[in-house]
């Protein structure tokens, strides 16, 4: 799923409105209505109405493309050398290429089915963020997305409240303009050129199709694809300031979903197989353990149904007595609010999860006692104090998991018990 600002944001890609109301962080609604009504902070429909601005931009560049894409292209894959890439080819008219919106100009080109995240120092699978609404593959998002109809947010909320909550506060509401996703940062910034857009189509629209295609082996295209493209892809190992090793063997890295998030049960069983496939003790071609072993962390806002909740822990279970390499974190709905169900690490929405992911918008909210569901999280994230950062590679390590606080921060895909804070940075 596209995480939020606070994940990857470059500097400046807060706007002035979204600082000044985190900011302000009214103690309650009463003091930031009155605080508003004397133009000390601006209201939550201010903030509403400029993060919407932003979301229909990537609608738009996104409408264009999707409309070129579906008049009859045909998506192959690539393989160059050891890398992939996908390419789009309209077999009626072999001169025809999509291009961009007028506002946002672009001439399509080979897309690779693997991203690097430059700050998170791994490989990436990146998809269309948002809803589906608009195009997006974050079906968790549409309740926190201005761009979805009042209608479409009511209707997922009757779900998601009780996971969220719990039946204790089966009376609170979504409040739109503290929504991480109303701010998600894979709807803005550079994710906003139509030529990032495209390459996220472009994946998309192939792992649906890739899906339903089987292979030889049994396994479908779209598993046999990514597997062999995870495994030769560049990890940049040497630039690691500590080399986390697994029974001997060196750790790899990948970033599930940097932009996006699982968009069907099959699509979460197939990176399941995938995740298997590279385990240090049961994975590789022969099942006693792959070789060159990955570690995958994948943030997610699919607990927003009890049947999602019980399909990830289901099948993301770990077997015992073996490490668990597929780090599936809940990530929290709102600004200064604890993860679902305040995810307290130990299992509340099942074995198959990771814990929680939260966004704390100031100093003063990190440690805040929340609704009486006890402390929100236990590591900060230190990235954003790195001094040519922001990056996990260069950040202090959580002493938790056995980095003694040095350079080189594995946290999210290690300590999965460990729910983490990432602070909000204006």
């Amino acid at each position: 799923m596209a995480a939020i600002k606070p994940h990857l944001a470059e500097d400046g890609q807060t706007t002035p409105t979204q600082a000044a109301y985190w900011n302000c962080a009214p103690a309650s609604a009463e003091e930031g209505l009155a605080a508003a009504r004397q133009g000390l902070c601006p209201t939550p429909k201010e903030v509403i109405e400029q993060s919407h601005a932003g979301l229909l931009q990537v609608a738009w560049t996104r409408q264009p493309l999707v409309q070129q894409m579906m008049q009859g292209m045909v998506i192959d894959v690539i393989k160059d050398g050891n890398k992939y890439k996908l390419r789009g080819t309209f077999p009626d008219d072999p001169e025809k290429i999509v291009e961009g919106a007028a506002w946002n100009p672009f001439a399509a080109t080979d897309a690779s089915i693997l991203s690097w995240t430059s700050k998170m120092g791994a490989p990436s699978f990146s998809l269309p963020a948002g809803g589906t609404p608009v195009g997006g593959s974050c079906l968790g998002s549409i309740a926190g997305q201005s761009t979805s109809t009042e209608g479409q947010r009511e209707q997922q909320a009757k779900t998601l409240l009780p996971i969220l909550y719990g039946p204790r506060y089966k009376n609170q509401k979504i409040d739109l303009a503290k929504c991480i996703c109303e701010s998600c940062y894979a709807e803005g910034g550079q994710y906003a050129n139509s030529s990032v857009q495209y390459f996220q189509l472009m994946r998309f629209a192939w792992a649906q199709g890739a899906l339903k295609q089987q292979t030889a082996s049994g396994r479908s295209v779209f598993v046999e694809v990514m597997i062999d493209a995870i495994d030769n892809a560049d990890y940049k190992l040497g630039e690691e300031p500590k080399q986390w090793k697994r029974r001997g063997k060196i750790m790899r890295f990948f970033r599930l979903h940097d932009s996006g998030d699982f968009f069907s049960k099959p699509y979460f069983d197939a990176w399941k197989e995938i995740t298997d496939w590279f385990h240090p003790t049961y994975g590789g071609p022969n099942g006693k353990g792959h070789p060159n072993p990955v570690w995958f962390w994948a943030p997610t806002r699919m607990w927003i149904s009890k049947g999602w909740v019980d399909h990830i822990s289901k099948r993301n279970r770990p077997r015992r007595g073996h490490d668990q390499n597929f780090s599936v974190r809940p990530s929290a709905y709102h600004v200064n609010e604890h993860g679902p169900l305040g995810a307290s690490g130990k299992g509340k929405l099942g074995t198959g999860w990771a814990a929680a992911t939260v966004v704390f918008g100031s100093k003063e909210k990190m440690t805040a006692e929340g609704k009486g569901r006890g402390k929100a999280f236990d590591w900060d994230c230190r990235a954003y104090a790195v001094e040519d950062g922001p990056t996990c590679r260069g950040a202090q390590s959580n002493p938790a998991g056995g980095g003694k606080g040095k350079p080189g921060c594995r946290n999210c895909w290690m300590l999965q018990k460990e729910r983490t804070n990432y602070t909000w940075h204006d």
